[in-house]
């Protein structure tokens, strides 16, 4: 099967010293643009904040406001900042306002979807999904895994951080099955696609679509310079503190836009076409990331998730994966724009 399976450097738990302080919010002069949805309201962190409706399904979402900010990395001596083409840091500028889902997708959303058009995954089309099992055999594929049932009731967690899965079920823990509110994932970039056209066939205000990687990396970043928003346990479920599966989503401290699990829990699917060295010759104003190379092309994924340790749950840190790849840590949320017609 092709494509990188966030294995080797992505497994690291060491954490990276002192993380960065909580950024600031942003001034009421950074969030002048008139609002994209009508009803929305002020948030906590002074930007707008709308409940957009499509269908069954309510998104809540923030409006992020045009603004630079520093991309990328300088750090040295990580195996993926070198693989990953992620330095030297360089500066980038969103010149329109978006909005960004609060939280990513959940199953109760994606179920929705589902219901609503028979819609059958990628992994439930007897293909399965990647699980991962922890050192020293990291991933298999189980084609019995999609997102109704990711199996992490039939995972085993143990002191040494690794993990037993069982396919005849002799260990099952029903605690840590996956609920209505756990971020989906064993969802494929191909699926989050098939997503994002259903909402947009129901019309509306907006136009939605997965972030492009500039997105979401100055959504992640809000505002900081660094490359995480606070301690690691208080924004993030990752390797240490997640007990080998997901969690439903804004249980942690959201970063100074008001976005929740940013970092940790899920990786992030991006709208971008992953090219190792694409950014260090980007445009500086809204890179799209490179030109589609096809439905197998590698897409790039962002966040890190609930088995990834400090090194990976960082705003730079980056991976490709195929777009038909499915995994039990990956989803994916959604950003929207002004409908246009």
């Amino acid at each position: 099967m092709k494509g990188r399976l966030l294995v080797g450097f992505f497994l690291s738990l060491n954490f990276f010293g002192s993380l960065a302080a909580q950024a600031p919010p942003p001034t009421q002069g950074q969030a002048k643009d008139p609002p994209i949805v009508q009803g929305a309201t002020r948030g906590s962190s002074g930007l707008w904040e709308a409940k957009v409706k499509i269908g069954p399904c309510t998104f809540e979402m923030v409006q992020i406001p045009p603004g630079s900010f520093q991309m990328g990395t300088n750090a040295t001596g990580i195996g993926w900042v070198e693989k990953q083409g992620v330095r030297p840091v360089h500066s980038v500028t969103i010149t329109r306002p978006f909005l960004v889902q609060k939280y990513p997708v959940t199953v109760a959303q994606f179920k929705a979807f589902v219901e609503a058009t028979g819609y059958r995954t990628q992994a439930e089309q007897g293909f399965g999904a990647q699980v991962y099992m922890g050192p020293p055999d990291s991933w298999t594929h189980k084609e019995t895994v999609n997102w109704r049932n990711p199996g992490f009731d039939h995972e085993v967690w143990s002191a040494e951080l690794e993990w037993q899965y069982r396919d005849d079920f002799s260990r099952s823990d029903p605690s840590v099955a996956q609920v209505d509110t756990c971020p989906v994932v064993c969802v494929s970039w191909n699926d989050a696609q098939a997503f994002i056209k259903w909402l947009n066939d129901k019309g509306g205000e907006v136009t939605f679509r997965l972030p492009t990687e500039a997105e979401w990396e100055y959504a992640c970043r809000a505002g900081s310079t660094d490359e995480t928003y606070g301690s690691l346990d208080d924004i993030a479920w990752h390797a240490r503190n997640s007990d080998g599966h997901t969690h439903p989503v804004g249980q942690k401290q959201p970063n100074a836009f008001g976005l929740f699990d940013m970092l940790g829990n899920v990786w992030q699917w991006c709208q971008d076409v992953f090219l190792r060295d694409y950014y260090a010759s980007s445009p500086s104003q809204d890179p799209q990331g490179p030109s589609d190379a096809g439905p197998e092309a590698a897409r790039v994924d962002r966040g890190g998730s609930w088995m990834n340790g400090g090194r990976t749950i960082r705003a730079a840190a980056r991976d490709d994966i195929v777009a038909s790849q499915r995994c039990d840590v990956i989803g994916f949320r959604v950003v929207a724009v002004a409908r246009t017609q």
